[in-house]
């Protein structure tokens, strides 16, 4: 596990699955800070999740955290549970 890994996963503990699919997870997830979040693992690289973290609007869940496992393809999200 690299440093952002270790990271992304040291700030939750996985929950519940809530959607499996080809393209990849959803789960619910619990917060260090007690609060619940979103965890997707999506298999995928490029998606342009700085941008979307950058823009705020209260009908959008904020991104908290997100890394690009490039050599495997995935991508892993952080985000509020709306």
């Amino acid at each position: 596990m690299d440093e952002a890994e270790s990271y992304l996963f040291g700030l939750f503990e996985k929950v519940r699955c809530l959607r499996e699919t080809a393209r990849g997870e959803v789960w619910l997830g619990a917060a260090r800070a007690g609060r619940p979040v979103i965890y997707k693992r999506i298999r995928r690289t490029g998606l342009p999740l700085a941008e979307l973290k950058a823009l705020s609007h209260p009908l959008w869940p904020e991104i908290y955290a997100f890394f690009e496992d490039v050599e495997a393809g995935e991508t892993h999200i952080l985000e509020e549970c709306v």
